[in-house]
């Protein structure tokens, strides 16, 4: 996905009907690929690869293939296109971890331009336009795979993030105090308190794009937790906002907190027993975030 392979074809050449088309690698890039070539060569489209030569540039038609979300960054083609069917599932695939995946989707460009493929793009249909010039069948052309996937990065599966639009973490996707965690499918993550002050919930270490980012903490506490301060941390690894709250009861509660990221970054939400307790437990029941906007409000 984050492969050196330069670009094979000149960036200082731009040709009537080019495309570039990028499928970071996945369970189905290399069905979407074989999708591609057949349809494509069959049209009488000239392909290339970063595995073979570069095509001539004064075809009429021609299509590079790309697995390097780097390569967006070229201007050497008329179309750009992203085929992003399982952001999820990258990490797994690749090997690489998912602080280092999160970075590259976080900086994938909103411009009209570049053309996104995404699940919703397939739901229902028939065949899918990967260019203005290709289109490819759906009905049997390949099996798409599936493989496992990280649920932190379910947030980027219809590509760039966009402002107003909620994505929700599980309780999974974040690292919980090992020692006295208990998990209850059917409320969330069950957190025994008792002890001494410490960090209960940290993570997920997802990267999020420039802007406005609000968190919302969704828990519950017992009788016993219900007079304990919790501190809440939201923001990029460097630089928190953070505030201290006592629930003064037992039930349901939402904590949000605003911060700006003045530039793509991994991301941390911090909950924190600042002092010793005796007694009591606190559910984590998710975590929903939102970009308010994606530049800082003037």
């Amino acid at each position: 996905m984050l492969s050196p392979n330069p670009l094979l074809i000149s960036q200082s050449e731009t040709h009537s009907g080019s495309a570039l088309v990028i499928i970071p690698s996945s369970p189905d890039s290399e069905g979407w690929r074989r999708a591609i070539l057949a349809e494509g060569q069959g049209s009488g489209i000239a392909i290339s690869t970063w595995e073979n030569e570069a095509v001539d540039p004064t075809n009429a038609y021609s299509i590079h293939i790309s697995d390097n979300l780097n390569d967006l960054s070229t201007n050497a083609y008329t179309e750009k296109t992203v085929i992003l069917t399982q952001a999820d599932a990258l990490g797994h695939w690749t090997g690489r971890q998912r602080a280092d995946v999160s970075l590259a989707l976080s900086v994938l460009p909103t411009s009209p331009s570049v053309r996104y493929i995404t699940p919703s793009t397939l739901d229902g249909a028939k065949s899918v336009a990967v260019t203005s010039f290709l289109n490819v069948p759906l009905d049997g052309t390949f099996d798409s795979k599936e493989g496992p996937v990280d649920h932190a990065l379910t947030l980027y599966r219809e590509g760039p993030l966009k402002p107003g639009a909620i994505y929700s973490w599980l309780p999974s996707d974040f690292s919980i105090d090992p020692a006295h965690q208990s998990l209850d499918a059917s409320v969330g993550t069950r957190i025994d308190l008792t002890g001494r002050a410490r960090c209960l919930v940290h993570g997920p270490y997802v990267a999020l794009p420039k802007g406005q980012w609000q968190a919302t903490v969704r828990f519950s506490v017992d009788a016993s937790a219900c007079r304990h301060r919790l501190r809440f941390e939201w923001g990029p690894l460097a630089q928190f906002a953070s505030f201290e709250a006592s629930p003064g009861k037992s039930g349901h509660f939402i904590a949000q907190i605003t911060h700006i990221f003045e530039e793509a970054a991994l991301c941390e939400l911090r909950v924190i027993l600042p002092e010793s307790s005796l007694a009591g437990a606190l559910t984590l029941e998710g975590v929903d975030i939102e970009m308010m906007g994606e530049t800082a409000p003037a």
